[in-house]
């Protein structure tokens, strides 16, 4: 073999050169810290499962309101906290499926039978 053929290793810098024990660096992407991040994953979760627990939550809200066990301070707190759905469904002049549903959530545990305005705790 000639000597010429090699030469261009010679002109190579070990030191600069990535060795073979250093992984590779990864890709890091919303799937790839899903896959391999707990605290993004739960994160994930959290975010995408409030918006049910809130929806969820109002169903008892008015169940109580309706049946008098709610101090007024924490009427008026549940009434800040609910006041867009309260809006939606006592307000709404549709029939959409969202008051129909969000009304009938209201009302199944209520002493009533029906939506209880926690609008009479807000001051």
């Amino acid at each position: 073999m000639k000597s010429t053929e090699f030469a261009f290793l010679a002109s190579l810098d070990p030191a600069t050169m990535p060795a073979m024990s250093q992984p590779a660096r990864k890709r890091r992407g919303p799937i790839t810290l899903f896959c391999e991040s707990r605290l993004f994953r739960w994160t994930a979760i959290a975010v995408a499962l409030l918006p049910v627990l809130y929806v969820a939550g109002f169903g008892p809200a008015c169940w109580l309101a309706s049946a008098d066990k709610m101090t007024p301070p924490v009427g008026r707190a549940m009434c800040r906290v609910y006041d867009p759905l309260l809006k939606h469904v006592l307000l709404s002049d549709d029939a959409s499926w969202s008051v129909r549903a969000l009304y009938w959530w209201s009302s199944v545990g209520s002493a009533d039978g029906d939506v209880y305005d926690l609008s009479c705790y807000a001051e």
